[in-house]
C-alpha cells in the first residue's frame, strides 16, 4: 500500500546549530519507507502532526510545524488516523512534493545465471551473474540489486561492483559471507540460478560535482563498501580530476577485497590508494584522514567526497569533512 500525503509545513525552529537541518525545512522531500524505518525515524510525529520532535539532541528539542493542508490517499484503502504511538513519518528537508510512505512495495525478481563465484578476500566472494537485459537498467555507479537464491528466501541488498556496461549483460557483486542470504549466495556454483531485482537506487550523482568546480575528490570505503567505489573508479567518471585519493579501510590485509585491482586504479585511473587496517595502529578511515597532512581541501580548489561504509564512519567523516570545508559529500543512498 502506498500513502500519498500532500503536506505544507512552516518551520519556526530558529536554531542555527541543528545537526539535521531542521531549520532548513522550506519544502519537504518525497520518500519511500518501510514500517520498520518509520518506527526508527529520528523525527517522530503522528500522521496528523502539530509538533515534530527532533530526537537527536538539538536545542531546542521541539520543532513546531503548522499543518496547513491535509489529504490522505491510499492505493487500496484509506487507513484511519491514529493517536501517538503509531509508526512515524520521517520528514526530510530540501525537496518539494508529496511525502510518501510505502509498506511492502513489491519487488520483481528475475532469474539470473551464475557465471563465476570466487573467494575474493577473507569471508568475501566475488559473484558474477548473467542478467541479460537487466544490465541496461544499471546506469550509475553506486546502484544496487536485491538478490536471493529461492523465491521464498529473504532478499539481500548488494551494491554492484562492476562499472555500468550496457552490452555485457553481466553484473559483479561482492558478497560478505554473513547472514543466511549472503551465505547461500556465496555457496552458488557456476551454472546455478539466482533471483535478482533490476538495479535500484540513485547511485553516486557525480554530475553534481563537475570537474571544473571540484578538481579534487576524496573517496572513503570500508569493508564491502568498496564495491560501489570500485564501480565508480573503473567507470571513468572521475577522469580529469587533479587529485583522487581513496581511503580504503578493512580489518586486516586478508579482508581487503579487490587488492589486485589497486595497481590498475593507480596507473589507469590516477587514484592514490591509502589502505587502512583497523586491527593495527591505523585505526579507521576517519582517523587516517584526520591525521593526513598531505590533504588540505582549501588549498587545491574545490574538493568533494564520496563515502560508502558503516553508518558510524559516514557520520563521523561527514562532520570532519564539513569542519575542513568540504560540503559536497555524496552517498549512494
Amino acid at each position: 500500500m502506498v500513502l500519498a500525503l500532500p503536506l505544507v509545513f512552516s518551520c519556526v525552529h530558529t536554531s542555527q546549530s541543528c545537526r539535521h537541518g531542521v531549520q532548513a525545512f522550506r519544502s519537504l522531500r518525497p520518500f519511500a519507507a518501510t514500517p520498520a524505518s518509520l518506527a526508527n525515524s529520528k523525527f517522530s510525529s503522528v500522521l496528523n502532526p502539530r509538533n515534530v520532535r527532533c530526537a537527536a539532541g538539538c536545542d531546542p528539542a521541539w520543532h513546531s510545524f503548522w499543518h496547513r493542508s491535509w489529504q490522505l490517499q491510499a492505493s487500496t484503502a484509506a487507513l484511519p488516523l491514529r493517536t501517538p504511538g503509531i509508526p512515524v513519518l520521517r520528514l526530510r528537508p530540501g525537496r518539494s512534493g508529496l511525502v510518501r510512505a510505502a509498506w511492502g512495495a513489491d519487488v520483481e525478481f528475475h532469474p539470473a545465471k551464475v557465471t563465476s563465484n570466487k573467494e575474493e578476500a577473507l569471508k568475501q566472494h566475488r559473484l558474477v551473474i548473467e542478467v541479460g537485459k537487466l544490465a541496461a537498467e544499471y546506469s550509475t555507479p553506486g546502484q544496487f540489486v536485491q538478490a536471493k537464491r529461492r523465491a521464498e528466501d529473504k532478499a539481500g541488498f548488494f551494491a554492484i561492483a562492476s562499472p555500468p556496461d550496457l552490452d555485457s549483460g553481466r553484473l559483479e557483486l561482492l558478497l560478505k559471507a554473513s547472514g543466511a542470504t549472503a551465505e547461500d549466495l556465496c555457496a552458488l556454483k557456476p551454472g546455478e540460478e539466482v533471483l535478482v531485482s533490476k538495479p535500484m537506487g540513485k547511485g553516486f550523482r557525480i554530475d553534481t560535482i563537475p570537474v571544473e568546480q571540484y578538481p579534487s575528490i576524496l573517496l572513503f570505503a570500508t569493508g564491502s563498501g568498496i564495491s560501489p567505489i570500485k564501480a565508480l573508479i573503473e567507470s571513468g567518471a572521475l577522469a580529469g580530476r587533479r587529485s583522487v585519493r581513496l581511503y580504503y579501510g578493512t580489518r586486516t590485509p586478508e579482508h581487503m577485497a579487490f587488492a589486485q585491482s589497486i595497481e590498475a586504479w593507480s596507473s589507469e585511473h590516477g587514484v592514490t590508494v591509502l589502505p587502512v587496517f583497523s586491527s593495527s595502529s591505523d585505526g579507521y578511515v576517519q582517523d587516517a584522514f584526520a591525521r593526513d597532512e598531505n590533504v588540505d581541501p582549501n588549498s587545491s580548489g574545490g574538493t568533494a567526497a564520496v563515502l560508502c561504509g558503516q553508518k558510524e564512519m559516514t557520520v563521523e567523516l561527514t562532520a570532519l569533512l564539513k569542519e575542513r570545508g568540504v560540503d559536497a559529500i555524496l552517498l549512494n543512498f
